[in-house]
């Protein structure tokens, strides 16, 4: 039986990964188009996750990494280039805590569910169309982000709840 390289595996993962990734979703025509040119990468990611299974959080790391480059690559944040890389990290790790914040909502009653839903993605939103990275890192930056997603949603919260914004975008983003 043949050993398997696990670096080769996660390298050829990565490269497949941005080949999926590809260009800026406005780049093209319309959805549709993107999804034509990205689904052959799609299947190919699924096609090695199913053969390396042990490869898993590996793999999870990867896109991780690359994600949060791609939002680099395409961020409209003003900022020098580590701050934008340290805001579009931050906003990164923010859209997980409150994807998985909004996907626990539906345990909630139905008028509790969809006003938590509309606060969350408000407030996403808000982070989402700041204009500069170093709002982002003054209001978001001292958050060590634990993996916890109660624990990181607590603390993203009490941003909103303590903070004194300082500009006018620093306002905008926290809805004060």
């Amino acid at each position: 039986m043949m050993k398997v390289n696990k670096e080769e595996i996660k390298k050829q993962y990565r490269k497949v990964y941005i080949k999926y990734l590809g260009k800026k979703p406005s780049a093209y025509e319309n959805f549709l188009a993107m999804l034509d040119e990205t689904y052959p990468y799609w299947d190919e990611l699924q096609k090695i996750e199913t053969e390396h299974p042990e490869l898993k959080e590996e793999f999870k790391q990867i896109q991780k990494e690359e994600n949060i480059a791609y939002e680099v690559r395409n961020s409209t944040l003003e900022g020098s280039e580590k701050q934008i890389a340290w805001a579009e990290a931050i906003k990164y790790n923010i859209r997980q805590v409150f994807d998985q914040a909004i996907s626990h909502f539906d345990e909630l009653q139905d008028i509790r569910k969809h006003e938590a839903k509309t606060l969350v993605r408000e407030r996403w939103g808000r982070i989402y169309d700041a204009k500069r990275a170093a709002d982002i890192i003054d209001l978001f930056g001292h958050i060590h982000f634990s993996g916890d997603a109660a624990q990181d949603f607590g603390k993203i919260c009490a941003v909103y709840k303590t903070s004194v914004p300082t500009t006018e975008e620093q306002k905008e983003i926290l809805g004060k």
